[in-house]
């Protein structure tokens, strides 16, 4: 679709038909770079693009209640809170404005109601993990479990792909196919 008028010329359905007609023409003459024609995804493509569109989505809304609330705590003074830890709901009953006052009860229950959106948009974004990320888990599990001891020969202790490091699991994997490719 041609966007460019000069000097801004008014938009009018006219000039626009006018532009289309011109470029499909130039298209059907054959004309280098006169018209591109674009591919339209199919179903299937748009779909296996729906996990990262959605997890981009969970992502920006916990972004934005994090911002939220520690927007209304820096109104009362308060900078040191992280509502992300784990333990930032039963703490937010003890905060304190730095007067020494507790927090103002229609403020305490706005940051309790938003916390429970917080926790809710972080347990979303941890179930619409990448499914490519739980098979490297699993092939990292598959490969240490062919060493036993604390530590496997590669120098990574077993803890690290239990906290789901992905490096840390595709480093292992990588380095396990090569010993493997190596043996055979």
């Amino acid at each position: 679709m041609v966007s460019m008028r000069g000097h801004r010329r008014a938009k009018i359905d006219r000039l626009d038909t006018e532009l289309l007609k011109r470029g499909f023409s130039g298209w059907l003459r054959g004309e280098r770079g006169h018209c591109n024609m674009v591919r339209v995804p199919t179903i299937a493509e748009e779909d296996a693009k729906r996990p990262n569109r959605e997890r981009e989505s969970l992502v920006g809304e916990r972004t934005r209640i994090n911002n939220r609330i520690k927007a209304t705590l820096a109104r009362l003074g308060i900078r040191n809170f992280k509502p992300t830890l784990r333990q930032a709901a039963e703490r937010l009953a003890t905060v304190h404005t730095p007067e020494g006052m507790p927090l103002p009860p229609n403020v305490l229950a706005e940051l309790q109601r938003d916390m429970a959106r917080l926790g809710l948009m972080i347990g979303q974004i941890r179930s619409s993990a990448n499914p490519k990320s739980r098979n490297t888990r699993a092939r990292c599990w598959g490969s240490l479990a062919r060493y036993s001891g604390t530590h496997d020969p590669l120098g990574v202790h077993p803890t690290a792909v239990a906290r789901g490091n992905r490096s840390t699991c595709t480093r292992i994997c990588c380095a396990t196919n090569r010993m493997s490719t190596a043996r055979q």
